[in-house]
């Protein structure tokens, strides 16, 4: 019997190309990146298929909201290539890098004004997503999981300077956090029958995690321009 780990270096043998992506960090998360943006998209087409049928607004908003996020990620996917690419100094990257995770951070901050905007007004309105238990416990199932998985990674890296994987991390988190937000919303409507309580506790988790993605867009501006403003007068970044 052939031992697994045996089965996977043959099989990266017979495929050169894709033994380079996983044993290069950098095209690693590149490659990534494009998944997560063809994931992105084919979530934005269920929305607006789904929008079709029922819930307009909201599946709306969330496949607009999803189409965003992936232009974000193609913009970091991108920006990895020209720097793996590069022949420049390190200087300039890490000037690039602060740049683009700035960008990254204004635009997270422009789409989630907009979200929590148009989201607030359908926890007020009871307009949340109905789902059979089964599909429920595998969505709260894979929520959390990435949640843990991506407030993990994002704490790890929490004294990073304004650099894309510091970016990417705030684009992952703030994924992980608008699907917390609708889990959450769909389970307080399976479980909760008082609209009172429901409505309580619905905008007592929905502000904190409002609160969150406010916050990782803000800290990446806020990073970006302390390292950009350190590079500028040559003294280090706080």
């Amino acid at each position: 019997m052939i031992h697994p780990k045996q089965k996977i270096q043959r099989f990266l043998s017979k495929h050169p190309k894709i033994e380079t992506i996983i044993r290069t960090p950098d095209m690693l998360t590149e490659t990534t990146l494009y998944i997560g943006f063809g994931i992105s998209l084919a979530f934005t087409l269920f929305c607006i298929v789904s929008g079709l049928f029922e819930n307009t607004i909201w599946f709306m908003t969330l496949g607009i909201y999803n189409f965003v996020l992936a232009l974000i990620r193609l913009l970091a996917a991108r920006s990895i290539w020209h720097q793996i690419h590069s022949t420049h100094s390190e200087r300039k990257p890490a000037r690039q890098s602060a740049h683009i995770s700035k960008a990254v951070g204004i635009a997270l901050l422009s789409v989630n004004l907009a979200f929590i905007g148009i989201t607030a007004e359908t926890i007020i309105r009871n307009h949340a997503l109905h789902y059979h238990p089964f599909i429920l416990f595998i969505l709260v199932l894979f929520s959390v999981i990435r949640f843990i998985a991506y407030s993990v990674s994002s704490i790890r890296g929490r004294k990073e300077g304004a650099t894309l994987n510091h970016a990417i991390r705030g684009i992952n988190m703030t994924v992980a956090l608008v699907s917390l937000y609708t889990t959450q919303t769909a389970v307080l409507d399976t479980y909760f029958p008082d609209e009172l309580l429901r409505l309580i506790l619905n905008l007592t988790a929905s502000s904190l995690i409002f609160f969150g993605l406010l916050r990782i867009a803000v800290n990446l501006i806020l990073s970006a321009q302390n390292d950009l403003a350190a590079d500028t007068t040559g003294t280090p970044a706080k």
